[in-house]
């Protein structure tokens, strides 16, 4: 049994380890504590924040390109 962090990150179950969890431990994994996968979940988290507030000026910049936009003529 090992602790699987949820990939939307709203839960952590512990489940048995099948074939399909043993394949997919890439982009899925799992931990030997619920702690390991509380961490795993909060670094996952913390580096969607900073990626979000990393394109908030480029999405604020395609905006004003955007309104700035005229009919043809």
């Amino acid at each position: 049994m090992k602790w699987f962090p949820s990939d939307h990150g709203r839960s952590i179950k512990l489940k048995k380890v099948d074939k399909w969890a043993k394949m997919h431990a890439d982009f899925c994994p799992y931990f030997d504590t619920w702690e390991e996968a509380h961490a795993w979940l909060v670094k996952r988290a913390t580096d969607r924040m900073a990626s979000a507030v990393r394109e908030i000026p480029k999405a604020h910049q395609h905006l004003e390109v955007v309104r700035a936009m005229t009919p043809p003529a």
